[in-house]
């Protein structure tokens, strides 16, 4: 079967036609001439022994009697005969007694002097003749044997006949086949291989647009039907894979301008001239502002020597809430608007005027789709496209399409009308801050220089009683919630600096060993009242150059932080130079942070713990990276929860080329 199927399709119809057609007739041919051939020697044999036979009924007589003359005439009678070559009588005992042979016959066919006698008629085959012995028997006595030599000669050439008979009908049989399996071959292989170079002649062009031809209405001709429904689908998907392919390159066009900027007048602009390439011979946009006015935006058209008319058409005849133009009427309705066909009475229905029909006419408008700009249930306005083709009409696949052009726009619009409205919440936020914070600086002034003026005008209590010491633990009391008050305004205002970006550094040669120092003597009361002990690790001076009071506040915040978090427990500071870097670790043994919450401790308002058991504003950590970022440095956590908190700060000590700001 394998070296079958390795064959050609000629060499399978010459096997096939061989095995089932040759093989067979030839097997036929040869056992009919074998049948021939035996049935001529048996009756060969049969009407020789009958005349053996004949012969020996009258040669009885001539053995009982002696009678050599009258045996030897009716030999010579049976010698007559073509195919008898010679005839023999043998008496009982096998012995000659007569003979007559043909003066024709071969010096080598000698006629033996004594045979066996058989006791039955015998056949002898020989490659030339066919010996008959047949008993001489008259009235149940034996009286001899006759033998008769029949020459086969006949019999030889009726064969030679079947054999070329034989052999002429199989190459006579094999032309047949061998024709019919060319013809048969050209009949199934030429149209196959017309099929198959076709086949190539498109994967090389990858235009299936072309047919085989399918005239036929056999099995050939299926194949070709088939063949074409497979180009046709082929094309089919093909078209649809181009189509998908260009709407998704379109979409991915218009989404990538759209975010390009939320100026949505420039980015509305791009979005139609990106329409007009692929989508729409002209395209207009129009938007409702808060006053619910409609105004045209944007429009563009393919054909630049027609930009005139439609911007005449842009600027002459605008919608309004009432109008039929197609964007009135979704703006109206809130729903898609499809024309397939604008004819003359359909242009006439949504046109303000003969003038407003001549502009359409102009344009060549032939198809209209008109779709609502709509994003969370809110219309921003209406997309308007047109097609100008002899032969192209818009349908509801292209609906849907400019639907989804349209939610694209109407999101962008939205998040352009959030963008500025959360800008303009950021500005009254930051304008409220900077106003509050230094409204807020002036009582707090005034409430500082109020508390010194009651220290020094404290009447003097002799021996430091009692009342002396209340007395000036109230004043001590003002003084922190007007410092803590004061701080918290300063963050207020530090936050405000920094969105605005006018949050200057001032940096100078400083030791930030002396910085922390210098922080920790002033948190003296703080740690004592909290129960909590400064570790510091800081042996030799560290200069860089930073912003001194922006490092004292970096330090302060990290202090209050681990005061704050945990309250009578130690708090180890280090101070080092750490690869030409300033490094500052300050580690509490408080309550820590969980993973989660690492980075988010970092952003304003932000805390990890509820602002019920911890008061701030949660503002000194933001405030702290945005100072540690200016100066070129990072800022870390590491902790686990009850396990305490660690912060590494990492400064720069070399001097920058100028003063930064946030």
């Amino acid at each position: 079967m394998t070296v079958l199927r390795a064959l050609s399709i000629r060499g399978k119809l010459l096997a096939i036609l061989f095995v089932g057609v040759l093989m067979p007739m030839s097997i036929g041919l040869a056992w009919f001439t074998l049948q021939e051939v035996r049935a001529l020697r048996r009756e060969l044999v049969t009407t020789n022994s009958l005349l053996a036979y004949v012969a020996g009924q009258y040669s009885a007589a001539e053995l009982a009697f002696d009678n050599k003359e009258e045996s030897e005439e009716t030999l010579r009678a049976l010698t007559k005969l073509d195919q008898v070559v010679f005839a023999a009588l043998y008496d009982s005992q096998g012995q000659l007694f007569s003979s007559y042979r043909k003066p024709s016959l071969a010096p080598g066919d000698t006629i033996p002097g004594q045979i066996a006698p058989p006791l039955e008629p015998n056949v002898e085959d020989a490659a030339d003749h066919i010996d008959i012995y047949q008993p001489v028997v008259y009235n149940d006595v034996r009286y001899g044997t006759i033998q008769l030599r029949v020459s086969t000669g006949s019999l030889q050439d009726r064969i030679k006949a079947y054999r070329w008979s034989v052999i002429l009908a199989a190459l006579g049989l094999m032309a047949f086949v061998v024709g019919f399996a060319f013809a048969l071959e050209l009949t199934l292989t030429r149209p196959l291989l017309s099929l198959a170079e076709l086949a190539r002649r498109i994967t090389k062009r990858e235009d299936y647009s072309v047919r085989a031809t399918a005239s036929r209405g056999d099995e050939i001709g299926t194949l070709s039907e088939a063949f074409n429904a497979m180009l046709s689908e082929i094309e089919k998907r093909q078209h649809e894979a181009r189509e998908a392919a260009r709407i998704q390159h379109l979409l991915a066009s218009v989404s990538g301008a759209l975010a390009e900027s939320l100026d949505y007048p420039l980015t509305l602009s791009r979005v139609v001239r990106l329409l007009v390439q692929s989508f729409a011979d002209f395209c207009v946009v129009d938007l409702v502002d808060e006053e619910q006015r409609i105004h045209r935006v944007a429009a563009a058209h393919a054909d630049p020597e027609k930009e005139g008319a439609l911007r005449e058409l842009y600027e002459c005849f605008k919608p309004t809430w009432d109008s039929p133009l197609p964007a009135a009427q979704v703006l109206r309705s809130g729903e898609p608007l499809l024309l397939p066909e604008v004819t003359d009475a359909v242009a006439q229905a949504h046109v303000l005027g003969a003038e407003h029909l001549r502009l359409i006419q102009r344009l060549g408008t032939r198809s209209v789709i008109a779709v609502p700009l709509v994003s969370h249930g809110k219309i921003f306005g209406a997309l308007t496209l047109a097609c100008a083709h002899p032969t192209r009409r818009y349908g509801p696949e292209d609906v849907n399409m400019a639907q989804e052009l349209a939610r694209r726009c109407a999101i962008a619009l939205e998040n352009a009308r959030l963008y500025r409205e959360a800008q303009e919440g950021i500005r009254i936020r930051e304008e409220f801050l900077s106003v509050a914070a230094h409204e807020l600086r002036t009582p707090l002034t005034a409430l500082h220089l109020t508390t010194q003026r009651l220290r020094r005008l404290a009447p003097p209590v002799p021996g430091g009683g009692g009342e002396a010491n209340r007395f000036a633990a109230l004043i001590h009391a003002v003084e922190q919630q007007g410092k803590r008050l004061a701080n918290l305004v300063g963050s207020l205002l530090d936050v405000a600096r920094i969105d605005a970006g006018k949050l200057v550094l001032e940096p100078e040669e400083v030791d930030l060993v002396e910085v922390v120092r210098k922080v920790v003597d002033q948190f003296s009361d703080e740690l004592l009242k909290a129960g909590c002990t400064v570790r510091l690790a800081a042996e030799h001076p560290l200069i860089g150059w930073w912003d001194s009071s922006r490092l004292e506040q970096v330090v302060t915040n990290l202090l209050s932080n681990a005061l704050k978090y945990g309250a009578g427990k130690p708090i180890d500071v280090t101070v080092e130079a750490f690869n030409g870097a300033a490094r500052l670790i300050v580690h509490d043994h408080g309550i820590g942070i969980t993973e989660e919450d690492k980075e988010r401790i970092f952003a304003r308002f932000e805390r990890a713990v509820s602002v019920r058991h911890y008061g701030g504003l949660g503002l000194g950590l933001y405030i702290t990276r945005q100072i540690v970022s200016a100066h070129g440095g990072t800022i870390r956590v590491s902790s686990q929860p009850a396990a305490g908190a660690t912060f590494t700060v990492e400064l720069p000590r070399g001097p920058r080329e100028q003063a930064p700001s946030l």
